[in-house]
């Protein structure tokens, strides 16, 4: 889904690493397709103009976005009937628009894709894509259609004067201008501005997701003690210890005396937006590794997690759940006096191998004296039903809809939980992610912006303040 130079709100703290063996690659567990919700015809029989979807996305953004709302376009297309003589005798590929009972009711679907360029400066060459998909029902069903559109937007001026301006959904992507406005800068803060207006003038209109919502997940800082705070009393999960810091003497308090965290420690920038600095991660292992640091920063506790990060992935009310490599176990693994005192690495590459925490990765004849053999716990199967819980908290939490959210499972300190003597670690959650280990995802988000709209134009809503959150 992302191009190479993806912003840190993607995978905030976490990083591709090493290929998983065969026996770990792909996912633990993600939600059946058949759970999303889907829409009837006679749900769509009625919408008319057709529900029209505007999207905005970074200007570095936009192109490969825009290919994707393409196959999230041809993907409402995909609906397959065969003639039925009894209810059952129907087949359908997903993604389908259409529910179950809805599908016993038709005898042919006829679906096409149309395309219409678009005046956007933000994607040129590229057309705007939109798909019109069209029901025959049978004698028994009247007639139903709708039409579908996935439309660009620039924010440079109203939304009202581009194409139509009677939006059903819009959704963004502006990491860089929710933190730009909080900085003071006038025009993310005009860009911004025009597309809360609108929401907030229409109630019809839903807005995926709040800008002013995003502000927790742009800072580290403020990630960390909503988790900390939504995840109290919860049996089995909770947040890391963590302090932010603006300076080595910060973190020598937080790392040092009664009642500090030990090193080994993670520290990440606090700011998490855009700039290709807030990938850059630090594990300190010894004193004086802070001076690696670039401050203000994020100080996490280490926690040994069997070498397995779990990426878990939010679309509304589905859930995901993909494994990846991760950093090595270093506490179970005590590292000599040749270690380095700072591990630094991208967390958008390859992690450091416990070579490089040994300080002999490019040392053969230190490699030959001295075990490298990973001895990374055994955590046990994390699955998509332990999660979904986890998730449902973190969107009420941060009031997001499109979010992921990074988990560890380690060994629990006082033994008594959910999963007996470990627990699940939530260490980081970010906006709209790459969602690039879920199957169909394209189809995914077509279903879900659709379904958004059908509700929306059925039943009001209240004016949403972009002040929540």
């Amino acid at each position: 889904l992302e191009s190479s130079s993806s912003s840190a709100t993607e995978e905030t703290g976490t990083g591709p690493g090493p290929s998983l063996p065969s026996s770990m690659s792909g996912p633990l567990e993600s939600s059946s397709s058949s759970s999303v919700h889907l829409i009837a015809p006679e749900d769509l029989s009625s919408f008319h103009p057709p529900i029209l979807v505007g999207y905005a996305f970074s200007a570095k953004k936009m192109q490969t976005m825009s290919l994707i709302m393409a196959e999230a376009s041809q993907a409402l297309s995909s609906i397959f009937l065969c003639p039925a003589s009894t209810p059952s005798s129907v087949a359908f590929a997903p993604p389908s628009l259409l529910t179950r009972d809805a599908l016993r009711l038709a005898n042919t679907a006829i679906s096409s894709i149309s395309s219409s360029s678009s005046s956007s400066p933000l994607l040129r060459p590229t057309a705007a894509v939109s798909v019109s998909t069209s029901f025959v029902p049978s004698p028994r069903v009247s007639v139903s259609s709708a039409r579908v559109s996935f439309v660009p937007l620039d924010l440079s001026f109203s939304l009202e004067e581009q194409h139509g301006g009677r939006f059903d959904v819009l959704l963004h992507k502006l990491t860089e201008d929710v933190r730009d406005r909080q900085n003071g800068l006038p025009a993310a803060a005009a860009r911004l501005a025009r597309l809360e207006n609108y929401a907030q003038a229409r109630p019809e209109c839903r807005l995926v997701d709040p800008p002013a919502r995003l502000l927790a997940v742009l800072d580290r800082g403020a990630t960390a003690d909503r988790l900390r705070r939504c995840l109290d009393g919860v049996p089995g999960v909770r947040a890391p210890r963590f302090a932010v810091c603006g300076s080595p003497a910060d973190f020598c308090r937080a790392t040092e005396g009664k009642g500090a965290f030990r090193r080994p420690v993670v520290a990440k920038p606090r700011n998490a937006a855009g700039a290709g600095a807030s990938h850059r991660m630090v594990v300190v292992q010894k004193k004086g590794g802070e001076r690696e640091v670039r401050w203000p920063a994020l100080v996490q506790e280490y926690a040994d997690h069997g070498g397995v990060l779990h990426k878990a992935y939010v679309l509304g009310d589905e859930a995901y759940l993909y494994a990846r490599p991760s950093l090595p176990d270093l506490r179970r693994n005590r590292a000599g006096p040749q270690a380095p005192q700072a591990v630094v690495f991208d967390s958008q590459k390859p992690y450091p191998t416990r070579e490089d925490f040994l300080g002999i990765a490019h040392n053969k004849e230190k490699r030959r004296k001295v075990d490298t053999h990973v001895t990374n716990a055994q955590m046990p199967k994390l699955t998509v039903e332990d999660v979904k819980p986890v998730a449902q908290i973190l969107r009420k939490a941060f009031g997001l809809e499109l979010f992921g959210f990074d988990v560890l499972m380690t060994q629990a300190k006082d033994g008594n939980n959910a999963h007996g003597k470990y627990e699940m670690l939530v260490v980081d959650v970010n906006y709209f992610p790459s969602y690039r280990e879920v199957p169909n995802f394209p189809a995914k988000l077509a279903q879900y912006l659709t379904q958004r709209a059908v509700d929306a134009r059925k039943t009001k809503k209240t004016p949403m303040s972009d002040k929540e959150g």
